[in-house]
């Protein structure tokens, strides 16, 4: 199974196979190997894979493990419900969690690069222009604790967005 999102991940950061070889102590066509899925990531190439794509190991973690995963079992649907559980302040950056009754699902597309179970939505309704931005996000706090409440964006790693515009 060939891992996209190593190569998506150099492309974003304007980084060549040739570096992360360099990075892994490895040849160009090992780079590549592990890139088309013909060669496993050992053990120890994973703190490194993680520092050179500015990851987080768990990340990377994830990500191997998702493609295990989709090995094993059998196609992923093209959707997936997202509970959209409070709301995103783009002034200051953080985010409101909603009390539970006020929570509410919506099947989106589904992410595929993150096989994550947690994810929340957060929305923000533009008070001028009456767009609705909701934001599917996956918690950054690996401590297996719960989302706190409120916060700093920067527990939360926003994976994707998408936007309704009112109608005219």
């Amino acid at each position: 199974m060939k891992r996209i999102w190593i190569a998506e991940r150099l492309k974003t950061l304007g980084k060549k196979k040739s570096q992360l070889g360099i990075a892994l102590s490895l040849p160009p066509s090992r780079v590549s190997e592990i890139i088309n899925g013909k060669r496993q990531i050992q053990s120890q190439e994973i703190a490194l894979l993680a520092g050179f794509l500015r990851l987080e190991v768990d990340e990377v973690v994830t990500l191997i493990s998702g493609e295990e995963n989709l090995k094993t079992s059998k196609p992923l649907p093209p959707t997936e419900t997202i509970l959209i559980s409070g709301e995103y302040c783009p002034n200051n950056n953080t985010y409101q969690l909603w009390s539970e009754g006020h929570h509410y699902p919506i099947t989106l597309p589904r992410q595929a690069q993150y096989h994550i179970d947690s994810k929340l939505g957060l929305e923000h309704i533009c008070k001028n222009s009456g767009v609705i931005s909701l934001y599917v996000c996956i918690d950054k706090i690996i401590s297996g604790d719960t989302v706190p409440a409120n916060g700093p964006l920067a527990d939360l790693k926003i994976i994707s967005e998408y936007r309704q515009f009112p109608a005219h």
